[in-house]
């Protein structure tokens, strides 16, 4: 499995705003979610990178949003959790 994104990245830069003293909980927060927000859209960002890159990959999550209601979120979720999907028989 690919790694997609470090987990300690960013968490360096967070923690001297988390602890720095003169902070209020409000501006943490807010850096927090800041942060976040800025993992997310890497995390979202790559996820669809792969599945523009990987041919397997494209072709499953093509059939997959074919299916009305099915969107990007649900397509990558998916195929990350469930790999045998397109490979199974009906036994």
């Amino acid at each position: 499995m690919r790694i997609l994104f470090p987990a300690h990245a960013g968490m360096k830069r967070f923690n001297y705003y988390y602890y720095c003293p003169q902070r209020t909980e409000e501006q943490m927060g807010a850096a927090l979610l800041r942060l976040l927000s800025a993992q997310i859209s890497t995390l979202d960002e790559r996820i669809e990178l792969l599945l523009a890159t990987d041919q397997e990959l494209q072709q499953q999550a093509a059939v997959l949003r074919s299916v009305p209601g099915f969107g990007p979120v649900l397509t990558a979720n998916l195929i990350g959790q469930m790999p045998e999907l397109g490979y199974l028989d009906e036994k």
